[in-house]
């Protein structure tokens, strides 16, 4: 196909939505319109709404803007770029209410699509998993073996090489630590587990999931770029605290000294290395990073905690009619 002969050439992506796609899904929502009654259109494909043209108030979702995610983590080739973000600015415009899930997203909206702030809302991104399931543990970090967590679907730009570098390092300089990789498979070795990708619908593979956090000490994120980040808030319902890196979302997702350990961005190995082995000369607070990060999941990290800014944001976008 045209996408695929693109990027051979270019080794960029060609595009992500055609505009033929967004036109056609931008039919049949009206004809639904049509047919029924509704309160709100509310979407997490910004977009396929560039063509939207009805009185229905709009709520948009996303994580990242095109812009924000070439700046930091370049896919797309010019004539893919353009296409997304033309799309990407008439669905905004015609959005009545944008929520994203950090700082970093808000501000790329206010500064290159030129959003007015009261438009755009965000909070961190709550747990994927079900609110029953979750519970925390009472880890202590004053072990015989340290043991690191990282998932990841995909190995470079979530970090993977850099969490094993992280763990080669500390049992070089005799810290005994394993990594346990969840959501791809490999070589296993003493130092290191690849468990493969769990099927989160199925009740059984969901608690194995879940256990993976309760038995880990810390969830390794050392991402090069992460949109929002939903598995910090996920070890954050089992109370297990994530270092990671501020690149993307991952300064809100993670909460600095809250709810984990916000290094710089595109921190190498030896700076994890450095700030975990803080962490192994002083249990207490890791003690209390694991009991914040618990409190910051009741609060804010679940989405049952989020209810009453939704209905805020409901209500805003009824009555927002726009400059």
């Amino acid at each position: 196909s045209i996408k695929r002969l693109y990027r051979k050439i270019t080794g960029k992506k060609l595009y992500k939505y055609g505009l033929i796609d967004s036109w056609i899904l931008s039919r049949e929502i009206e004809n639904v319109l049509k047919s029924n009654q509704y309160d709100f259109v509310f979407t997490a494909y910004p977009n396929a709404m560039c063509f939207y043209k009805n009185k229905v108030p709009l709520i948009l979702v996303t994580d990242t803007t095109f812009i924000g995610q070439q700046i930091q983590w370049p896919l797309y080739g010019t004539i893919g770029m353009q296409l997304s973000v033309w799309q990407e600015l008439r669905a905004f415009k015609k959005g009545n209410r944008i929520i994203t899930f950090s700082k970093w997203s808000k501000e790329i909206l206010k500064k290159y699509y030129m959003i007015e702030a009261k438009k755009i809302d965000f909070f961190p991104i709550p747990a994927a998993i079900p609110e029953k399931f979750s519970k925390s543990t009472s880890n202590t970090i004053n072990v015989k073996t340290l043991k690191l967590l990282i998932v990841a679907r995909e190995f470079y730009r979530k970090g993977v090489d850099i969490a094993i570098e992280v763990v080669k390092h500390l049992n070089a300089i005799g810290k005994e630590t394993k990594l346990v990789i969840c959501g791809l498979t490999g070589r296993n070795n003493s130092q290191i587990e690849f468990i493969g990708p769990f099927d989160k619908g199925n009740d059984l593979e969901l608690k194995q999931y879940i256990s993976t956090y309760k038995n880990a000490h810390l969830l390794i994120h050392p991402a090069r770029f992460e949109a929002a980040g939903i598995t910090p808030s996920e070890a954050a319902a089992c109370g297990i605290p994530t270092i990671t890196n501020d690149v993307g979302g991952l300064g809100t997702t993670v909460q600095h000294g809250v709810s984990g350990i916000v290094l710089p961005a595109k921190s190498d190995s030896s700076v994890y290395v450095r700030e975990i082995l803080k962490l192994i000369k002083n249990p207490y607070r890791y003690t209390k990073l694991c009991q914040n990060t618990r409190k910051r999941y009741e609060k804010e990290l679940k989405w049952s905690s989020q209810i009453g800014n939704i209905k805020g944001i409901l209500q805003s976008a009824k009555n927002y009619s726009g400059t």
